[in-house]
């Protein structure tokens, strides 16, 4: 049971998440640091999770699709 859950959590999710949510790796650096900056080792693990939901906000929101085209470089 545990191969099937590695199987799924570090292959099968990484795969369909990258077709479906692309995120330009300078924000993604510039993210990390500022939250890390911020709130140290609890920001830089909470970031891309924050990052992630902030660009699936934008992407659903019509005034912010803007942004999620910037985030999605």
């Amino acid at each position: 049971m545990w191969l099937l859950e590695i199987l799924q959590g570090q292959i099968i999710t990484p795969m369909v998440l990258r077709l479906t949510l692309a995120l330009n790796p300078i924000v993604i650096i510039i993210w990390f640091i500022f939250w890390g900056w911020m709130w140290g080792i609890i920001g830089a693990l909470l970031a891309f999770p924050m990052l992630t939901v902030f660009k699936i906000l934008c992407d659903h929101t019509e005034r912010l699709a803007p942004v999620g085209e910037f985030l999605a470089g």
